[in-house]
């Protein structure tokens, strides 16, 4: 069970909810600018482009469609057809191309300078594991932004209300709240679940020779974490989840009904999400319980964990960034 934090007050299930901020609202959202939609030739097409219709308009983004295939008059009039009845303009970008779904996303990504990629996985367990294993992985790993993977996408969205955030106490982990909390806002999401995971052997074996932390000061660290930022109006809870594959957070994803899940995803991460792409996902669950939002802004965290320690002028140059 976590303790609660200085300015926080504890919740049902061990957690504790951080009063709310009184600073003013955030400024528009900065995130996403561009998005690229993947869509393939199946009925699923017209839900993904509904989805991320309704992303980018929460963001004021550029929105962009790409089809990996044989660019034929017959793809084309279905992939607009399907874009049409998602309601998305009759001008609207479409890319399409030949060759291998990561290495062609992967250039697109480049040469659009795109900052999100929307694809949708299946929610059957064998094929959502095949899928998961060729197509997600390999994107989640390699592609250079950030990468939202849809389970459930609707031609007529939902509303989102919960999302839960995996942080670490970096500086990756700090822009990504940063980002996403003003299209969160935006998306009409208000209850925010900020969970750190951590392995319990630390205890043990201290990392870098730096003191083991108990379970109560790593809460009081996740309380202090997240406090700079601008919580106006939201609802936020943390917790402290002893497990470092990410198996944890997709648990307790399931557990509060999320709608969208948050991870960073850093060069030092790639290695996690091939072991868990190949593992923790086809032992622990079928699914995903929720979309999947792994977050990748091409800034270079490839340090130490005491260098990337977030902190009050990490906070400053990224407002500033996101005024600019």
């Amino acid at each position: 069970m976590t303790l609660p934090v200085s300015g926080s007050a504890p919740v049902a299930g061990g957690e504790t909810r951080v009063q709310e901020a009184s600073v003013p609202a955030s400024a528009a959202p900065t995130f996403p600018r561009r998005i690229l939609a993947c869509l393939s030739l199946s009925p699923r097409a017209p839900m993904i482009a509904a989805e991320t219709l309704r992303l980018a308009r929460a963001a004021n983004a550029e929105c962009l469609f790409l089809h990996v295939g044989k660019n034929t008059p017959e793809a084309q009039a279905k992939l607009r057809n399907s874009m049409a009845e998602a309601g998305v303009d009759a001008d609207a970008p479409l890319i399409v191309r030949e060759g291998k779904a990561q290495p062609v996303i992967t250039q697109v990504v480049q040469e659009q300078d795109i900052d999100l990629v929307v694809a949708g996985v299946l929610n059957r367990q064998a094929s959502f594991r095949r899928h998961v294993q060729a197509v997600a992985g390999q994107i989640a790993s390699r592609v250079p932004c950030s990468v939202l993977l849809l389970t459930h996408p609707q031609i007529e969205p939902p509303a989102l209300e919960r999302c839960v955030v995996s942080v670490d106490f970096d500086n990756l982990s700090g822009r990504m709240l940063r980002a996403i909390l003003p299209w969160g806002r935006a998306l009409g999401i208000r209850q925010w679940h900020i969970v750190h995971e951590y392995d319990p052997r630390d205890y043990y074996m201290p990392r870098s020779n730096a003191p083991a932390e108990s379970r109560a000061a790593r809460a009081r660290r996740l309380g202090a974490f997240i406090r700079p930022f601008n919580w106006s109006g939201l609802h936020p809870h943390t917790l402290c989840l002893t497990n470092r594959h990410g198996g944890d957070a997709i648990w307790y994803s399931q557990v509060v009904r999320a709608d969208l899940l948050c991870l960073p995803l850093s060069s030092r991460v790639q290695r996690f999400w091939e072991r868990m792409f190949t593992f923790r996902l086809n032992v622990d669950i079928h699914a995903l319980p929720c979309a999947l939002l792994l977050y990748r802004d091409g800034l270079n965290d490839d340090v130490g964990e005491q260098d990337s320690e977030w902190n009050d002028s990490n906070a400053a140059e990224t407002d500033a960034r996101q005024q600019a």
